[in-house]
C-alpha cells in the first residue's frame, strides 16, 4: 500500500504590481505566484476581478486573459498573470483574486489571495505657492514653497526640486528642500541664494507622484516674484521667522538687513515682547544690546521663558526709504515640554473588526508638533519576530499636525483575522529648528486583537425539525434548499459551497 502526507496547500502570493498600488499604465495586468511542495493542480484555479462597485469576473487558466507560467520543477513557484480584459478609466479602483486552488493531491489553499490597485494618470496638482506669484517680497532670501498634492497615488517626495531662474537646481535633500505635510519648502539662506532689490525671479517646481508600471506623472509649475525695490530688507537667520526652538535658554538674536543704497543703521529700533511679560525697546547705538557687523544684527539678550517672542524691527536705508509696510514683524516660539501621546487608534485592548490598514498616534504639545524622523517604533510580526522602524525610512511614518501615522503594509506584515497586533512607541520627540529636541514618555505596550469570527450559516427551507442534522423531504425533483447567511463584516459570496448527500 502506497500513501502520502500532505504538509499542506499551496502558498499564494502577489508578484507584480504591489498590491495598494497606483498604475500609470492604459491597462492592468497582475501576477501571482503558486507554490506547493507536491505540484498545483492548475485545472483547480478560480481568480475573479472586480472595477469599482461593479459585477465580480470568474476566471480560470482556460480563460483568454489568464495565462499560466509552470515552475522549472513541481516545487517550484507558477505564476498566474490576469490581465484585466476590459478598458479601465482613471480613478478606477479594481480587485483582482486568486479565490481558490488545490494542490495535486487535492488539499487546497487555506486562503485566497487579492490586491486593490487604482488607476492614476493624473500629475500631481500644485494649489499654493509662496511667495505668491507677482508678489513683491521684501526679504532677498525668503523661504519658499508648494502645496502638492495628488489624491490616488500620492506624492513622491524624494522627486521634487526648486529650478531658479532657470540654472539652479535644488532637489529635497532634507535640509535645503524638505517637507512637512503636503509641503515642500526651499531655504534659499541654506542654499547661498541672495535676491536683491528689483530683481525679478523665476522659481520652476517640479514634482512626481508615486504611480508605477508605466513610469510616474510628473508636474511642473511656474511662476515668478519681484523683490521689493524701496527700503532696507530685514529677515530673522537664528531664531528663524515662525520657528520652534527648544534651548534652554536663546542668548542672543541674529537678523540680517540689506538694501541696495545702503542701510542706515542708525535708524535701528527693536520691540520685543517675550513670555512672563518681559519688554524691551531698544536702539542703535545707544542700546548696548544691539551691536551691527556688515549685514549682521546682533541682538544680545536671554530668552529662557516657554511661548512665544515678538520681534517688531524699523530700519530706514542711506537715502530715508524705511521697511516696506513701516517694519518688519515676526515670531518664534520657545518649546520647554515634551510631546505627550493622548490616544492610540485603534484603541488599545480594543477589537478590531476590520484588518486595520494604518495605526494612528495623536500627540499633544503645546508649543509645538511631533517630528515623523525621530519616531520610533516596535511591532511583532504575525511570525514572533519583532520589527523596529523609526523616521520614514521606508515610507511607513509621516505625520499630519499633531497626528502620527504607521503604515502597516509598508511594514510588509499581513495581519488576519484572529491574530493579535502588538506594537508599541519606543521614541517621540518634537520637531526643532535649533538645539536637541525634547522626548516624551513612550507608554505601554498596545494590543489589538482582530476579529476571527466568520459567517453565520442557518437553513430555513426545509427546516431541520428535529435538530439532528437531517432534513426529511419528499422525492420530487428539483427541490430548492435555502440557506441564511450572516456576518456583520460581510461575506465572500465567491467562497460559497454547498456539499450534499442522500441517503434513500
Amino acid at each position: 500500500m502506497s500513501f502520502f502526507y500532505s504538509l499542506g496547500g499551496p502558498s499564494i502570493s502577489i508578484v507584480e504590481p504591489p498590491s495598494g498600488s497606483a498604475i500609470s499604465c492604459d491597462s492592468l495586468c497582475v501576477t501571482f505566484s503558486v507554490q506547493d511542495s507536491d505540484g498545483v493542480d492548475s485545472s483547480t484555479v478560480y481568480l475573479s476581478y472586480q472595477i469599482n462597485d461593479g459585477p465580480v469576473h470568474i476566471a480560470t487558466i482556460d480563460s483568454s486573459f489568464v495565462t499560466w507560467s509552470s515552475g522549472a520543477t513541481i516545487s517550484a513557484p507558477d505564476q498566474i498573470t490576469l490581465c484585466i480584459p476590459e478598458p479601465v478609466m482613471e480613478g478606477d479602483q479594481i480587485v483582482v483574486s486568486v479565490d481558490s486552488l488545490t494542490d495535486v493531491l487535492g488539499v487546497p489553499a487555506t486562503m485566497g489571495r487579492s490586491g486593490t490597485f487604482w488607476i492614476d494618470w493624473s500629475p500631481p496638482e500644485v494649489s499654493d505657492v509662496n511667495p505668491t506669484p507677482g508678489e513683491e517680497i521684501d526679504t532677498p532670501q525668503p523661504l519658499i514653497w508648494a502645496v502638492a498634492t495628488d489624491l490616488i497615488a500620492g506624492i513622491n517626495q524624494s522627486s521634487a526640486c526648486f529650478v531658479v531662474n532657470g540654472t539652479d537646481t535644488f532637489c529635497t535633500d532634507d535640509v535645503i528642500v524638505y517637507w512637512s505635510g503636503d509641503t515642500a519648502f526651499f531655504s534659499t539662506v541654506l542654499a547661498g541664494e541672495f535676491f536683491r532689490g528689483g530683481d525679478t525671479v523665476e522659481i520652476c517646481f517640479l514634482v512626481e507622484d508615486n504611480a508605477t508600471m508605466c513610469g510616474a506623472n510628473d508636474t511642473t509649475y511656474c511662476w515668478d516674484f519681484t523683490i521689493c525695490a524701496g527700503g532696507p530688507v530685514v529677515d530673522a537667520i537664528a531664531p528663524g521667522e515662525s520657528s520652534i526652538v527648544t534651548c534652554d535658554t536663546i542668548h542672543q538674536l541674529i537678523l540680517t538687513a540689506f538694501d541696495s543704497n545702503g542701510v542706515n543703521y542708525n535708524t535701528l529700533h527693536i520691540v520685543i515682547d517675550a513670555p512672563g511679560g518681559a519688554h524691551y525697546d531698544l536702539s542703535y547705538p545707544s542700546s548696548p544690546e544691539l551691536s551691527v557687523s556688515g549685514d549682521t544684527i546682533t541682538v544680545l539678550l536671554d530668552f529662557a521663558d516657554e511661548g512665544t517672542v515678538w520681534v517688531s524691527v524699523e530700519l530706514e536705508d542711506n537715502l530715508g526709504n524705511a521697511i516696506s509696510g513701516g517694519s518688519y514683524d515676526y515670531w518664534f516660539a520657545i518649546d520647554h515640554t515634551a510631546p505627550q501621546i493622548v490616544e492610540y487608534t485603534p484603541l488599545c485592548d480594543s477589537t478590531a473588526m476590520n484588518i486595520p490598514e494604518t495605526l494612528w498616534v495623536l500627540v499633544h504639545d503645546p508649543f509645538g508638533i511631533p517630528d515623523p524622523n525621530l519616531f520610533c517604533i516596535g511591532i511583532i510580526d504575525t511570525s514572533g519576530d519583532t520589527t523596529r522602524i523609526c523616521g520614514d525610512a521606508t515610507g511607513g511614518i509621516y505625520s499630519e499636525g499633531d497626528t502620527i501615522f504607521v503604515i502597516l503594509d509598508s511594514l510588509g506584515i499581513q495581519f488576519r483575522g484572529g491574530d493579535t497586533i502588538v506594537w508599541w512607541v519606543e521614541q517621540i520627540a518634537d520637531w526643532t529648528t535649533m538645539c536637541e529636541p525634547n522626548y516624551g514618555d513612550v507608554g505601554d505596550t498596545c494590543h489589538i486583537p482582530i476579529s476571527s469570527t466568520g459567517p453565520e450559516v442557518t437553513i430555513v427551507n426545509p427546516q431541520d425539525i428535529n435538530g439532528d442534522g437531517y432534513i426529511y423531504f419528499g422525492c420530487d425533483f428539483p427541490y430548492t434548499f435555502a440557506f441564511l447567511l450572516y456576518d456583520p463584516d460581510g461575506y465572500d459570496t465567491s467562497s460559497i459551497c454547498v456539499n450534499y448527500s442522500c441517503i434513500d
